[in-house]
């Protein structure tokens, strides 16, 4: 995530939790900036979801090294349904996908991963969302389908990359992602560099 983002996410987040406990979903966190700018902040909670086993091990390092109590770090992936899926990281791992043949990996390693959908592991114990950041390349519109539930409820704000042929590789397209978030009633707060999109739910 660049620098200008995730100073605008932190920034938003940090100014809403000086009125009540905030509770932050990220999906995709790989190197964790955006987790670990929230670090001990007392109001702040995270549950973050990274798919690629190496990087959740130097995130959970990471978070016991330096004493991080409001984190709650998971290896896992969102899906539309609870079974074991193939994540591809390539050999750099910067990136990870669920896309069966990801077109801008030249090689890759495979893992086996757990899937949910976020429904599944939030609705149970009624944990209410104020923002949800995905970054999953591809996956954002399948993520966004499986938390209908919360995202009604809860009217979460949305930081959500989109990424045209990481979206295509997961079958799936820009403009079925953007008429998911408007099933939903949303509507385009700021656009971002990196391809970020800072959403909110309508007035209307």
């Amino acid at each position: 995530m660049l620098n200008e983002v995730l100073e605008y996410y932190k920034n938003r987040v940090i100014e809403e939790s000086k009125n009540k406990d905030i509770l932050v979903l990220d999906i995709g966190t790989l190197s964790g900036d955006s987790i670990f700018c929230f670090k001990n902040l007392p109001r702040i909670s995270v549950y973050a979801f990274e798919a690629n086993p190496e990087a959740v091990k130097l995130l959970v390092d990471k978070q016991n090294k330096e004493n991080i109590t409001n984190l709650s770090i998971f290896n896992g992936a969102f899906n539309n349904s609870i079974i074991t899926v193939v994540f591809k990281v390539p050999d750099n791992w910067e990136l990870s996908t669920l896309a069966y043949n990801p077109s801008n990996f030249n090689s890759w390693k495979s893992y086996e991963v757990d899937s949910y959908y976020v429904d599944s592991v939030f609705r149970a114990y009624n944990m209410p969302i104020h923002y949800i950041l995905c970054d999953a390349n591809g996956s954002e519109t399948i993520i966004l389908k499986s938390a209908e539930y919360v995202i009604n409820l809860y009217k979460p704000e949305l930081f959500i990359r989109i990424n045209d042929q990481n979206l295509i590789d997961c079958e799936s397209n820009r403009e079925e992602l953007l008429k998911t978030i408007k099933y939903y009633n949303y509507t385009l707060l700021k656009e971002l560099p990196g391809e970020f999109y800072h959403y909110i739910q309508s007035k209307d």
